[in-house]
């Protein structure tokens, strides 16, 4: 297994100024930005349906809760993930969250041109997931209070965790 550092770009800034990288880079891609970013919203739309949701549960091998009456709601309006709560009849309230090409994107802008050089080297939604996964499970294990992965499926790019109660801080 490689070490987090290993997978990382650089832990020295690149030569130049940021902002002037970032503009540069907004201009080369705009077009696959704005393609990603329409992408984003409708598929965030698509994703917050019964039908797709009991497909993910399926996928990530949920299949006794895709099984259930569901009742599936939007969380957020973010452009990296797809992401919502699900209520199981008869079971638990559980978020689902779907990788999405715009996060890829901008994970990648991220690290060729803005202030994120530090990045993982792999930006795609599978990595992602599979970043998050990990980095749940160890949270987890080491004691800090996160919420449980109930299951991930990286090479789908889903991702299943429990839902937390209560009130933002």
């Amino acid at each position: 297994a490689r070490s987090a550092a290993s997978t990382m770009r650089s832990d020295v800034p690149p030569r130049g100024s940021g902002n002037g990288r970032l503009a540069l880079g907004a201009l080369a891609t705009w077009p696959a930005l704005a393609s990603a970013y329409a992408h984003a919203a409708i598929a965030r739309r698509r994703f917050a349906t019964v039908p797709a949701a009991r497909q993910a549960l399926r996928t990530l091998g949920l299949d006794d809760l895709a099984a259930r009456a569901l009742t599936v709601r939007p969380l957020g309006t973010g452009q990296s993930n797809a992401v919502v709560a699900v209520d199981v009849e008869g079971g638990p309230r559980l978020v689902i969250k779907r990788a999405l090409p715009f996060g890829t994107v901008m994970a990648w802008g991220a690290r060729h041109f803005g202030a994120n050089f530090v990045y993982a080297a792999d930006t795609t939604g599978r990595a992602r997931v599979g970043r998050e996964q990990a980095a749940l499970e160890r949270l987890a294990a080491g004691g800090v209070a996160v919420p449980r992965c109930l299951a991930a499926a990286p090479a789908d790019e889903l991702l299943a965790i429990a839902w937390v109660g209560g009130e933002p801080a």
